[in-house]
Parts: structure tokens; sequence; C-alpha cells
């Protein structure tokens, strides 16, 4: 094992059989040489322990829970068990590029300002095969923190974050799966934050990865972290508020119990309340607001609200033009596939 790595890139590992060989490879073949890859297993039923032990490399640390922690404490307990001055993540379920580790740690190694290092990625099935590719997220600290307040940009298999700010902050309990998302929202509060323009992992979209399964579970998870995100703008009725923004956070009103009406007036609010409290910059907060307010149009699209959407003050506005081209041609692109 390397002495004293710059980097230690932290494996969580649960019942992974079928792709955690595939993941680990792809990490020990990377262009930038200097790290660990520390592996927890979560107490793992299958084969998973026996395949990456099988694996001979002395950059591979294995650590083993005595029973299933759950991926919030397995991540705690790796920031502590790491050696290197960064932290990166790959779940083991994913695939790093060669460049995973050598372009954030080039930009966080120019960029003494910055804490944290994301890039984007590509999307692929169970079996391999490519879906689709992120092209919508990348920015500075600046637009990212006002992005943050609405959804959680970040894919958390990209990171790669000063080791000692991680400790500082740490993954809370009670915030399963939506652990990473409070994780973010707390620190680029404080800190330096930015997403690379570059694509450095393969991101599997498949039935047995967390963002599936507990699907249901998270709605708790997000809850909580809106609560925070909004206890900033000092609103009254903040329960009813959460379950607004988290209709807005989901883009589908379809059984939240909201209409666009009812949105559009919490967007309002939001622009002037966030104009009176200075939460965010106030231009960046509106082009922000619209952007979420074109891409909820675009997911509940019908004749109706297309007209709605014309007539918002939402909509006449300086920068909507390439957002009021896509939803009223209703064409079938994803907003996944055009930048912010």
């Amino acid at each position: 094992m390397t002495a004293q790595p710059l980097v230690t890139v932290f494996m969580a590992m649960y019942n992974g059989e079928k792709y955690v060989s595939d993941a680990v490879v792809s990490i020990l073949n990377q262009s930038y040489p200097n790290f660990e890859l520390l592996i927890i297993d979560d107490g793992s039923t299958d084969n998973s322990l026996s395949i990456i032990e099988a694996i001979s490399d002395p950059r591979i640390r294995i650590l083993k829970n005595e029973s299933n922690c759950g991926l919030y404490k397995t991540r705690n307990r790796g920031i502590e068990e790491a050696r290197g001055t960064y932290f990166a993540i790959l779940d083991c379920d994913d695939i790093a590029y060669p460049e995973r580790l050598s372009a954030p740690l080039t930009f966080l190694e120019q960029h003494a300002d910055y804490v944290a290092c994301f890039g984007k990625a590509d999307f692929i099935n169970g079996e391999g095969r490519m879906i689709s590719t992120q092209n919508m997220f990348s920015g500075d600290h600046e637009w990212l923190s006002v992005l943050v307040f609405f959804l959680n940009p970040f894919i958390n298999s990209t990171l790669v974050i000063r080791t000692d700010t991680l400790r500082k902050y740490k993954y809370r309990e009670g915030y399963e799966p939506a652990e990473d998302y409070d994780l973010i929202q707390r620190i680029i509060t404080d800190n330096k934050v930015i997403i690379l323009d570059k694509n450095i992992i393969k991101y599997r979209l498949h039935q047995q990865n967390v963002s599936s399964t507990q699907a249901e579970k998270g709605k708790s998870g997000h809850k909580k972290v809106i609560r925070e995100l909004l206890g900033r703008f000092e609103l009254q009725n903040p329960e009813s508020n959460i379950e607004m923004h988290y209709a807005l956070y989901c883009k589908v009103l379809t059984n939240k119990g909201y209409n666009l009406n009812e949105i559009e007036r919490w967007l309002l609010l939001l622009i002037l309340q966030n104009k009176d409290r200075q939460v965010y910059p106030d231009r960046l907060f509106i082009r922000a607001v619209r952007v979420e307010w074109a891409k909820l149009i675009y997911n509940n699209k019908s004749l109706r609200n297309i007209g709605l959407f014309i007539k918002s003050p939402l909509f006449h506005a300086r920068g909507m033009f390439h957002f009021s081209y896509l939803v009223l041609r209703g064409i079938g692109h994803r907003f996944s596939r055009f930048k912010y």
C-alpha cells in the first residue's frame, strides 16, 4: 500500500457482487497513481467480499463492519479511516474513467480556496449500455449554491473533497437516502465548491441501487433538507411550504396535491422573500426560479399549462427564450440534455 497517499478513494460495499469488480478495476486503472482504495464491506451476504479479496493490489485496503450498519454510518467510518489529504467516492456499481481522480485533484491543488470538486457523468443501465450523458450541471460556486436550493445537482461518485473539511461536516443520521444532499447543502453554505465540465464516471441506473429501492423513504430525507433550506427565508406556514417545495423538487405535480398556479405563486413569493432577506444573489436566484418554472411546465405540459406559462410574469424575462422554445415546441428531449 502507498505509505502516504494523497487521496483516499472510498467504496462502501453491500451485496455488490455483480458490479464491484468493474468498479475496483476502474480505480486501479487511474491515470493518477498516488491513492489508496479503501473498501468497507457493510455485512454483504453474497460473494462481494471474496471477489475483492481475490484482487491483488497493495493500494487496496479492506475493512468490514461487524453488521449491516447502513450507508451513512459506513461512509462516516470511511472518513475517519481515510489516510489521504483528499477523499473521493466511487459507489461499488459505478465505473470511473481514467481521469476520475486527476481532473478534480488538479483543480483543487491549483485552487486552495475551493474545498470540493465534482465532475459530470455518463448514465448506463444495469448491462452497461449508455442511456444518456449529463450535460446540464456545471458551474462555479456562486451559481451552484443557488441551485442547491431547488435540487441536488451533484453526483457523489464524482466527488473529491479535502478530508479535513469532510471530517468537520460528516453525514447525519435521519436523512437517508438524501444524506448526500444534506451534506452538500451544509458544505456549500460556507465553502466554495465547483462542478467541472468533464464527464469522469459512468453512473449506473438499475433496480438494485439506492436511488431506486429507497425512493419512498427518500421523501422524508429530502423534506428534512428542504425544511432547513426554507428556514433561511423565515416564511410562515413552514410545513405547507415544505410540501409545496417538495412538489417543485419532484417537477411532477401528479398526486402531489398542487397545481401550477399555486407553484407559480410560491415561486413569486420566494423571489420577493429573497429580495428582502438576501439569502441568495438576486440575479442568480431569479434565474434559477425561472428555469425551475420552465422545467415544471415542460414536465406537466398541456395546452392550458402552456398558456399559463406564456402569461406568467416568470415568462417575460431575459434569459427565458431557450426554455420558452423548448416548452412551446414540446420536443421530446429531456431537460438533462440542456445546460443552465
